[in-house]
């Protein structure tokens, strides 16, 4: 896909999602980022640019599984939140030992990463929410 093509998808996909949060908003809470270990699932909170997604992206690389980044329907029911595939997006280059794939997008003040290049598995269904990870940078 060229670089104008993974723009226009981006830029679309963002529309889509502003949309859905809207439409949603009853039952969507807008988070920060979230990892999975042995299926279950821990919010990375912080404010902006404190490092949540970058945490994310280093628990990645020691086997935590990747949820959702920004956000993820939440039953409010069950408490169990549902993986909702969605590009891990980084403010800036990470340390050198947890290394970017050669295929993420750098947009403007961003790095997104697609979910098939983000290392560690994938969550899959819904899953209990076990832990909050609080970041400060």
């Amino acid at each position: 896909m060229s670089v104008d093509a993974s723009r226009s998808w981006y830029c679309w996909c963002s529309r889509l999602f502003s949309s859905a949060r809207r439409a949603f908003s009853r039952v969507r809470v807008r988070i920060r980022a979230w990892s999975s270990w042995r299926d279950r699932a821990f919010l990375i909170v912080g404010r902006s640019g404190a490092g949540k997604s970058t945490t994310a992206w280093g628990l990645l690389h020691h086997g935590a599984g990747f949820v959702s980044d920004e956000l993820a329907p939440i039953d409010l029911s069950s408490g169990r939140v549902h993986a909702f595939a969605r590009a891990l997006c980084v403010k800036s280059q990470p340390p050198a030992s947890y290394p970017l794939p050669g295929d993420a997008l750098r947009i403007e003040d961003s790095i997104h990463v697609p979910v098939a290049a983000c290392p560690g598995p994938s969550a899959k269904g819904a899953m209990a929410v076990r832990g909050v990870i609080f970041v400060q940078h």
